[in-house]
């Protein structure tokens, strides 16, 4: 690639360093979207997926054009965004509507996977993948086999071509199925290693896996709202309280609150919002915490 001819003033495009790199991208994803609270330079690195050199540097050129700011100093040293700044609410939007795509494509496929000759299909972890390339490993009965995955890959070039994706299938049966790493993502039904995996942990183990991974309650209020947009009948009530309760306290506040013998703590934990967010991996670190 050739270098570019002129600096541009970044006084004039800030865009240039937002926009310019993948670790800057990545890092704004974390604290404007995924985290949204002031994060240290590991935390910000290991939520980006940077090394701590690379997500410092990037915060230091963020913190330069005023749309991350830094608070502390030494250890105590954390990075939070600038909520003033004109372009966080922007970036902000992307970045939701990136999600948004993503969870409709997933929808798309698990629409599409919902068959009674798929006994489960999912996809190993994403980011190995090439961008443009997803490989879907299915399991299907033995009425699945033949002439009905010609019909399966027409209807899945719909998707392909909407979303700009090739979506490779790979068909077996259960007697030749490989394992589903933890790492996976499920996309339709429930592989038998997995349900180990997804063996409920205690109130208070999930609770203090939260208070260490504040994303998750990001997550849990998307959910919700997903949820309530869909119409959940009679626990719509229940939605709308869990989505007060996640917009007014601190995460302090709800630990502490979900962790007390209230009524109240006791009525919201039978619908609480945070395991069906959770990641395979995280639920195995979580798996690794509850045996700590």
């Amino acid at each position: 690639m050739r270098p570019l001819r002129e600096n541009k003033s970044v006084l004039k495009y800030p865009m240039d360093v937002v926009l310019g790199s993948p670790a800057t991208v990545r890092l704004l994803r974390v604290l404007i979207y995924e985290v949204g609270a002031a994060v240290s330079v590991p935390e910000a690195a290991r939520l980006a997926g940077l090394t701590q050199a690379g997500a410092r540097r990037a915060l230091e050129r963020l913190q330069q054009i005023g749309i991350v700011q830094c608070i502390g100093s030494g250890r105590n040293r954390v990075y939070e965004v600038c909520a003033d700044n004109p372009f966080v609410e922007l970036l902000a939007q992307l970045f939701d509507e990136e999600y948004q795509r993503f969870q409709t494509f997933l929808i798309s496929l698990r629409d599409l996977f919902a068959d009674a000759r798929i006994v489960s299909a999912w996809t190993d972890f994403l980011e190995s993948q090439p961008a443009d390339l997803l490989t879907v490993k299915l399991v299907l009965t033995p009425e699945g086999m033949g002439a009905w995955q010609s019909e399966l890959r027409e209807n899945l070039l719909r998707i392909e071509q909407k979303y700009g994706v090739i979506v490779e299938l790979e068909f077996y049966l259960k007697a030749d199925a490989p394992s589903m790493d933890e790492d996976a993502l499920l996309l339709w039904g429930v592989p038998a290693q997995d349900a180990a995996l997804r063996k409920r942990p205690k109130r208070a183990e999930v609770l203090a896996f939260v208070a260490a991974h504040p994303q998750v309650i990001v997550r849990a209020k998307r959910y919700l709202s997903r949820l309530l947009d869909e119409g959940q009948g009679t626990a719509d009530a229940d939605i709308k309280e869990w989505l007060e309760m996640l917009d007014s306290y601190s995460a302090k506040q709800i630990i502490r609150l979900l962790a007390s013998d209230s009524e109240r703590a006791q009525r919201l934990w039978r619908s609480e919002p945070f395991l069906p967010v959770l990641t395979n991996e995280e639920f195995s670190e979580l798996s690794k915490f509850e045996d700590a």
